[in-house]
């Protein structure tokens, strides 16, 4: 299994208004796309080249090229295709779901006036990684070609890189190491090339076992954030963002208390009910959204670590009925946790990447005996 390794790498001050002058084109081709895919959907018939038949990223791709045809042919692929996926991707959960509680693609929001379209302001210019070749030496620069017939060569700042990164760098010169596509970003008036470089594949070994257990937080301890433990050989991280899960959820509760104080005048029963319904049912879809959503993360994240260390298995310590209670989900958060969904969706998710998750309880007798007594 693969994972990749992304590198923040500042780019020389020399390069900056070609730069400049590529990343406006680059811009314009974004803005180009969305504005005739949101032409043609509301009726205005294709340009000559864009013939029935052909996929969306396709359509796009001859509006990128007619409106800037000095732009190199793969970048304007890319950047055809990064759109078709972002109007194809479905809305974000904290922006409510549909009728069939569903969250809706992002191009049918757009449509049907629920969302607006996209409009790109800042300076981001794709890299496609069969066009550009690192040279690592007393001079580092990046031979890219981001225009038809024009390869451009940037410097890239290795002074302040720590000798970690270096080595990176040189593998991926020297071809040891494969780069992926990245991109080239102005970030407050500094241009950054961010490398993505995929790491070697490792076999996942069933005799590996990585320990996975809720956090159980001491009462002392109030910079307990993460509800989950990961353990393997003699290291271990704390998994899950939980100071921001506890937040939303907080945010849409004091929500649905307002909308109830709004009704406490028995505006919200009889014939007046449908408006109290609809607007608390739209904030309760998406307090499982935002469930669905992080428990999504934790899983992943448990996974990356699995594919780091090559452990095949996972040894799930899945607490009993008393121990949830002093769990970080009751005992911090006050929430309420699916510990049987979780379970399920991780076994799915590790069979897909071939780990294998054993469950073994975590008794309240050993939690017992790992917290020290009052004294």
């Amino acid at each position: 299994m693969k994972s990749i390794t992304l590198l923040k790498l500042k780019l020389d001050k020399q390069c900056y208004p070609e730069l400049q002058r590529i990343g406006e084109l680059c811009r314009r081709a974004r803005n180009a796309a969305i504005e005739d895919w949101l032409l043609r959907a509301r009726g205005m018939p294709p340009s000559a080249k864009q013939r029935d038949g052909l996929s969306e990223s396709t359509l796009l791709y001859h509006a990128v090229t007619a409106a800037c045809p000095s732009l190199d042919t793969q970048l304007a692929a890319l950047i055809a295709g990064s759109i078709s996926s972002s109007l194809g991707a479905k809305l974000d959960w904290r922006r409510g779901s549909g009728e069939d509680g569903k969250r809706p693609r992002r191009r049918d929001a757009i449509l049907d006036y629920q969302d607006r379209p996209p409009y790109f302001s800042g300076l981001e210019i794709p890299v496609r990684a069969r066009t550009c070749k690192l040279k690592y030496g007393p001079r580092t620069y990046l031979d890219a070609l981001l225009e038809r017939r024009n390869h451009l060569s940037l410097d890239i700042l290795t002074d302040k890189l720590p000798a970690k990164q270096k080595q990176i760098l040189l593998a991926v010169a020297t071809g040891e190491r494969k780069q992926q596509d990245s991109r080239i970003v102005c970030k407050d008036g500094t241009w950054y090339w961010y490398l993505t470089v995929a790491n070697e594949s490792l076999e996942m070994d069933a005799r590996k076992m990585l320990v996975l257990s809720p956090v159980i937080p001491a009462d002392d301890d109030k910079r307990s954030d993460r509800p989950f433990r990961c353990e393997w050989e003699n290291e271990h991280w704390l998994v899950g963002e939980g100071r921001y899960y506890r937040a939303q959820l907080e945010r849409l509760w004091r929500i649905l208390k307002e909308i109830g104080w709004q009704y406490r005048q028995r505006s919200g029963t009889g014939h007046g009910r449908g408006k109290y319904d609809v607007a608390t049912a739209l904030r309760r879809t998406q307090m499982r959204n935002i469930a669905t959503e992080f428990r999504r993360k934790v899983i992943v994240s448990i996974l990356s670590q699995c594919e780091r260390w090559g452990c095949g298995t996972i040894l799930y310590r899945e607490p009993t009925l008393p121990v949830r209670e002093l769990c970080w989900f009751a005992k911090r958060g006050g929430l309420d946790w699916d510990w049987t969904r979780f379970l399920g969706d991780l076994k799915n998710a590790a069979a897909r990447r071939g780990v294998e998750v054993k469950v073994e309880r975590l008794k309240m007798s050993e939690v017992k005996a790992c917290v020290p007594s009052p004294a």
